[in-house]
Order: structure tokens, then C-alpha cells, then sequence
């Protein structure tokens, strides 16, 4: 009998270490500097993804977005991620993330004058502003292959970045034309969209 209490103990005590080491192995497998690049959005923007993982749950990074079509500029973001151990799964691993961000843009603003015939005519100006960002997101990042060398990341969040250009200020000009749907492109469309969806891929080093 005392044999066989000695062959449980020891089973459930290896199974306990076995157990430690496989979280272990989990943990320090997202360790890492990871550089990544955002193919989704190649069509309005061009945006890089930094980011060093040095503990077992906590990530810090940057990214910065080169934008050229709606709203030419570029804005630089800083983030922290909290990785969640929770799926069990090696090669994925989900997070919560927090940015905040500071950017450069140029909009194309229409005005309205009535000359001195009586006729309305549009001008249009680009006015350069600054914008702020913050936000929240859910993610998760997976390996792509045995090494784990090769990345894949996914978050979708939201993100609070407030439509704040400067108009042009000239007395001849009687309105401004437009503004909400320069508002509207910008929250939906552009750098400030509401909603965050973000798919990269890039190399552990």
C-alpha cells in the first residue's frame, strides 16, 4: 500500500511539473522583437509595426502610418499589450491593447465666394492640421510556422481622434462647403476611423 501511495504522489507531482514547464514553454514563447507590416491598408496607407516582448505578459511597441490618399500625412502611435495565457495554445497567444497617437494631416477644404458678377465660385485649400488618437483593442498574434519565426497579428478595437482642421482664414470667403462629409470620410474612412480593424505579418527576431 505504501508503495502504491508513493507511485500516485510521484505521478501527480510529475504531472505538476510537467504541467509548469508546459506554461513555462508558453510564456516565454512570445518573447521577442517583432517587426511587421500592414498589407490591408496598402491602398490608402502604408503602416509599420514594432514591438519588443521582454516578460511574460507584457508587450510595448510603435507603429507609424504613412497615409496618401483622402488625407495625406503620417501619425506615429505608441502601444502597450497585455497578453493573456488563456488559450492553451502555443501558436497563438490573444492580448488587450492601448494606444495613443500624435499626427500630421492635410484636407482639402472648399470655400464659397460670390465675386463681383454675382456669381458663386468654389475654392478649394489644403489645410494642414494635427490630430491626436486613442484606443482599445482586442487581438490576437499566431506563428506561421514550426520556428516561430514568421508572425501573423489581428486586433479589432476602436479608437477616439477628433476632426479638428484649421480653416483658412479669409474675409472674402463667405462659408465653408462641406464639412460634414470631410467629418465623415475622416471617421469612417480615414485616419480617424472609429472602428480599428488590423491584420499584419511580419518576422520574430
Amino acid at each position: 500500500m505504501r508503495h502504491l501511495k508513493s507511485i500516485i504522489v510521484l505521478a501527480v507531482l510529475s504531472l505538476n511539473i510537467e504541467s509548469i514547464a508546459l506554461a513555462q514553454e508558453l510564456i516565454s514563447g512570445i518573447k521577442g522583437n517583432y517587426i511587421q507590416l500592414n498589407p490591408t491598408g496598402w491602398f490608402v496607407k502604408s503602416k509599420v509595426h514594432v514591438e519588443w516582448v521582454r516578460s511574460s505578459n507584457f508587450g510595448l511597441g510603435f507603429n507609424v502610418s504613412l497615409h496618401y490618399r483622402i488625407f495625406e500625412g503620417i501619425r506615429a502611435e505608441g502601444f502597450v499589450r497585455r497578453y493573456i495565457q488563456a488559450s492553451g495554445s502555443r501558436s497563438s497567444v490573444p492580448y488587450v491593447q492601448l494606444k495613443g497617437g500624435y499626427g500630421r494631416f492635410i484636407s482639402e477644404l472648399n470655400y464659397e465666394v460670390t465675386g463681383l458678377n454675382g456669381l458663386q465660385e468654389n475654392f478649394v485649400f489644403d489645410a494642414p492640421f494635427k490630430s491626436i488618437n486613442l484606443g482599445l483593442a482586442l487581438g490576437i498574434k499566431f506563428f506561421l510556422d514550426s520556428k516561430q519565426r514568421w508572425v501573423g497579428d489581428f486586433n479589432l478595437g476602436m479608437q477616439y481622434s477628433p476632426w479638428r482642421p484649421n480653416p483658412v482664414k479669409q474675409a472674402e470667403f463667405e462659408r465653408r462647403v462641406g464639412p460634414v462629409t470631410d467629418g465623415l470620410v475622416w471617421h469612417t474612412l480615414g485616419p480617424g476611423a472609429i472602428l480599428q480593424p488590423s491584420l499584419s505579418f511580419g518576422y520574430r527576431f
